[in-house]
């Protein structure tokens, strides 16, 4: 009886350990340039997705760019019920300028191509709406843009792809995109015309 009842305690004892020492999901180090996130019971990142710009055109090299990452609201669940979230303003595409656009900007080699789209960490969102405004009634030109932010022009979204055209004029585009469990993100990036 007295050895069952010790073999009873160290049981107990190597239980309470092992559940003692576990790492919460919360100590675990991520690597954040390496893309490396806790993941909530949805799958989602710790941090809302970077969106890739790739400009594809039949007869000229792919390229692509990081497009600057403007407010976001995120929120991931963990499987015990607790969460964690985090919310970022940040100004409009139009008041951002043409300097802080310049790292990301497209220039066409060809009169045409395509855009993809492509999010960090495999996260595609569930929704991607994009609106772009010509250039000329941007912020950086002096104007007062609190009148037009919400008039730009709708862009047509084929899955991850918009079309993009070199009419002469320069643009300034905006995306949004939007988890149904998690939140959402608005991205900028800018159109220079080659003439």
């Amino acid at each position: 009886m007295k050895n069952k009842l010790i073999i009873f305690i160290l049981c107990i004892g190597v239980l309470v350990g092992a559940v003692g020492c576990g790492v919460s999901r919360r100590e675990i180090p991520t690597d954040g340039a390496a893309g490396m996130y806790l993941r909530d019971v949805n799958g989602a990142p710790d941090k809302a997705p970077a969106l890739r710009v790739i400009i594809i055109q039949d007869n000229s090299p792919e390229t692509s760019f990081v497009a600057i990452q403007l407010g976001t609201s995120w929120m991931i669940n963990f499987e015990d019920g607790t969460g964690t979230g985090y919310e970022s303003d940040s100004p409009h595409a139009l008041q951002l300028g043409t300097g802080i656009l310049s790292v990301a900007t497209i220039h066409l080699d060809e009169p045409d191509g395509i855009v993809e789209f492509e999010f960090s960490n495999n996260f595609p969102p569930d929704l991607i709406s994009v609106k772009r405004w010509d250039e000329k009634n941007a912020a950086s030109t002096g104007r007062d843009v609190s009148n037009i932010i919400d008039k730009g022009e709708a862009v047509e979204v084929t899955g991850n792809i918009i079309k993009i055209a070199d009419d002469g004029n320069d643009y300034i585009y905006e995306v949004y995109a939007s988890w149904r469990h998690n939140g959402n993100s608005r991205y900028a990036f800018r159109f220079e015309s080659a003439g």
